[in-house]
């Protein structure tokens, strides 16, 4: 089972192209996607989780590596095990619902985890550390 909104974007994928923005994945009781319609959309594609859905057998496999925003109303279980599903296959994940009240929300992204929107500027900063550890690791295993 594939989520609502994905058919388009699997073709997108399949003809070798990648939403320019990130993927929008709502769950909830919401209206049907319909990005692919839209010219001013295309770079954003949504896609549309029911609470009926089965988490554990949808194909995301259309998600992987790219960049998503997780929207639901209230955090539930099925919404826990969408997340950690989607963690299996997103680059970076803005988890955003208005059951947090003031704190919107969080970032996830791959190779470091959970990181509070408060804490996003210094993502760069951490990704230039590890690059730079990697570099130093590097050079000290060289053997001329």
């Amino acid at each position: 089972m594939i989520p609502r909104g994905a058919a388009e974007l699997i073709e997108m994928r399949k003809a070798g192209h990648r939403p320019a923005g990130f993927v929008f994945v709502s769950y909830g009781d919401f209206i049907d996607p319909d990005w692919w319609r839209h010219a001013n959309t295309c770079h954003q594609p949504e896609l549309l989780i029911r609470p009926e859905d089965p988490i554990e057998r949808i194909d995301l496999r259309c998600l992987i590596g790219l960049d998503l925003i997780l929207f639901f109303a209230e955090w539930s279980d099925p919404v826990s095990r969408l997340y950690e599903r989607l963690t299996e296959y997103a680059a970076e994940i803005a988890v955003e619902s208005p059951a947090f009240d003031s704190d919107i929300g969080w970032w996830w992204v791959r190779g470091i985890g959970r990181i509070e929107f408060a804490d996003r500027q210094n993502l760069e900063g951490m990704r230039v550390a590890q690059a730079q550890q990697e570099y130093a690791r590097e050079a000290v295993s060289w053997q001329p």
